[in-house]
């Protein structure tokens, strides 16, 4: 009889193709082995899965693979939570890496303490060449205190992405925490938002674990309409906070309106040139009451504040030069990323 997981390491996948290599790769570099994988195969229509199969053949841990109609990443991940057999989950998306002292330094840290609801990490971006493209340690904290942790969030100084923590399985069922269905984009932040709001116990390790792997076909760096579920995302989020709250103020003035501006100036503006009827639909969106009044709230903290200053009064009056001028600097951007990647 095989002995019970304490950890289940769930991986989605559709149409990841050679990429899936990377996550399982960095799986099977593990230094302890009490924990499953399971990989949610969504729908896809390529030859994932054969490839899966066959990196898998000399494997030394446990693992299952699921298939199941394409229904989107919320659905395979909650899908994953369900069959988990360990008492603790993390998710990996199919072309990320992890250290291959994650499971280790995760065994240590539990025995350390009492047990947490959540135990989290750093992680690094990087191409596909390995080479780091923004550090954690450069921009963030580790912080463990547990009442301050949701502000120092929406504030930025520490960042928790969704391969970059660990949930206990009983804590994510008892508060029913899952990941939202009908939000392509943002399901991530809604998922982890809320977890950190309910838990009561949080613990980190203060090292990066986790690698994101960053290449033109990224899913946050994929242009698309998509974008616009940013702020479905935002609405649930806000549902979960109290009136009158410093955290309610805060995701108002501070959170909120960064995920507006991100909305507005990545994918949402870089539809396909001919398509006139998505330009009209975005020109609509840029001249909306509620959309702008979330912009004029954004206060740009960036190296380039000038210029974000100036990007944004030119979204507010002149929506239309506002577009023409983004679609050339994200089209410099993939320009660059070819060069550079």
């Amino acid at each position: 009889m095989k002995e019970k997981p304490l950890i289940s390491i769930i991986v989605p996948f559709y149409n990841a193709g050679k990429l899936i290599s990377n996550s399982v790769n960095s799986i099977k570099k593990q230094k302890e082995k009490n924990f499953e994988v399971i990989f949610i195969n969504d729908g896809s229509k390529d030859n994932s899965k054969e490839l899966l199969k066959e990196l898998l053949k000399d494997c030394d841990f446990m693992y299952r693979i699921i298939d199941k109609e394409n229904e989107g990443v919320s659905v395979a991940r909650n899908v994953g939570i369900k069959e988990a057999k360990g008492d603790y989950v993390f998710f990996l998306d199919a072309d990320d890496i992890i250290h291959e002292d994650l499971i280790k330094d995760i065994n240590q840290k539990l025995k350390m303490v009492t047990i947490p609801d959540i135990v989290y990490w750093g992680y690094d971006i990087i191409n596909p060449k390995g080479k780091p493209l923004r550090k954690y340690e450069d921009h963030y904290m580790y912080i463990e205190k547990n009442d301050s942790l949701i502000k120092e969030y929406m504030l930025k100084n520490l960042w928790i992405g969704i391969g970059s923590a660990l949930y206990k399985k009983s804590f994510l069922n008892d508060n029913n925490i899952y990941f939202p269905k009908g939000i392509a984009q943002g399901e991530d932040i809604v998922f982890t938002f809320n977890a950190f709001l309910k838990a009561k116990f949080i613990v980190c390790i203060k090292k990066v674990l986790s690698y994101y792997f960053y290449h033109k076909n990224s899913a946050t760096h994929t242009s698309s309409i998509k974008s616009l579920h940013i702020m479905k995302a935002m609405f649930l989020i806000e549902s979960f906070l109290q009136n009158g709250t410093e955290e309610k103020e805060i995701f108002r003035n501070k959170f909120k309106p960064r995920y507006y501006w991100n909305m507005v100036s990545g994918g949402l503006v870089s539809f396909d040139k001919k398509d006139k009827k998505t330009k009209k639909m975005v020109i609509r969106l840029l001249k909306n009451k509620f959309i702008r009044k979330e912009l004029k709230i954004y206060q740009p903290k960036t190296k380039k504040v000038k210029v974000a200053k100036i990007l944004l009064l030119l979204l507010l009056h002149f929506p239309r030069l506002y577009i023409a001028i983004m679609r050339q600097i994200n089209k410099f951007d993939n320009i660059l990323y070819r060069v550079k990647y």
